[in-house]
C-alpha cells in the first residue's frame, strides 16, 4: 500500500489550490487565509451562515472547483460549506430541505455539470439532510462578477422561478458558494416564500466581508 501511494504521489503530484506549491492540497501559508471560522450575517432576515471569509485565496480555491472541477478544490468547498451548515443547524435548531442556487445552463454547458446541485448532495450526505433542486432560471442574466451590489439587484430581478408546482411545502434551507451584496439568496428568498416555503436560514462557503 505504501509502495502504491508512493506511486501516485509521483505520478499525480499534489499541488496547493491556494498558490500552487507543489507539496499538499492547501499549504500552510495559504490555510492561514482558509480558515473555517463561524460567520453570520444576513440576507433582509434571513440569518446567513458562513465559514470562510472571502479573499484571493479563498476565490482561487473556488474557481479551480467551480470552473476547472478541481476535485481536491471541491472538497475544501465541501468541508466549509458543512461547517456552515452545522453551525446554521445548531444557532437555529431547524434541519430543513436544502435547497441550492441554480446554475444558469450556460454555466451548466460550460462546466459540465451543475456545480452547486453537485456540491449540495455531497454536504447532504455529510450532514444527512435532503437537497431539492426547487429552483431555475427563467430568462438570461448577465455575469455577477462585473455588476456593482446595485446592478446585481437589478440583473437578478424576477429571475429565478419553480421548476414545479410544489406539492408539499418545507422550510429551507438556501445553498450557495458565496454571498458579496447577498442579490442572489434575497431573489430566491422572494421566489419561494411568495410560493409558500418558508426560508428559515441561507448557507455559504465564502462571505465576502462586510457583507453590505
Amino acid at each position: 500500500m505504501r509502495l502504491f501511494a508512493e506511486l501516485q504521489e509521483l505520478l499525480f503530484p499534489l499541488y496547493c489550490h491556494g498558490c500552487g506549491l507543489l507539496g499538499a492540497s492547501l499549504c500552510s501559508c495559504c490555510k492561514d487565509f482558509y480558515q473555517i471560522r463561524n460567520l453570520q450575517s444576513s440576507i433582509g432576515t434571513v440569518p446567513t451562515f458562513s465559514a470562510v471569509a472571502y479573499n484571493s485565496i479563498a476565490r482561487r480555491i473556488l474557481l479551480a472547483s467551480k470552473e476547472d472541477g478541481v476535485r481536491g478544490a471541491d472538497d475544501l468547498i465541501v468541508q466549509a460549506l458543512e461547517h456552515s451548515l452545522r453551525y446554521a443547524i445548531w444557532k437555529t435548531g431547524r434541519t430543513p430541505v436544502l435547497v441550492p442556487i441554480p446554475s444558469s445552463s450556460k454555466a451548466v454547458r460550460k462546466r459540465g455539470r451543475d456545480f452547486l446541485c453537485e456540491i449540495s448532495m455531497r454536504v447532504s450526505e455529510l450532514v444527512g439532510l435532503p437537497t431539492q433542486s426547487l429552483l431555475q432560471h427563467n430568462r438570461k442574466v448577465k455575469d455577477q462578477t462585473l455588476l456593482d451590489a446595485a446592478a446585481r439587484y437589478r440583473n437578478l430581478e424576477d429571475a429565478l422561478v419553480l421548476k414545479k408546482r410544489p406539492t408539499r411545502l418545507h422550510e429551507v434551507f438556501l445553498v450557495d458558494d458565496l454571498v458579496t451584496t447577498g442579490a442572489t439568496l434575497n431573489q430566491a428568498v422572494k421566489t419561494l416564500e411568495m410560493s409558500g416555503y418558508r426560508v428559515v436560514g441561507a448557507v455559504t462557503a465564502l462571505v465576502s466581508l462586510p457583507l453590505r
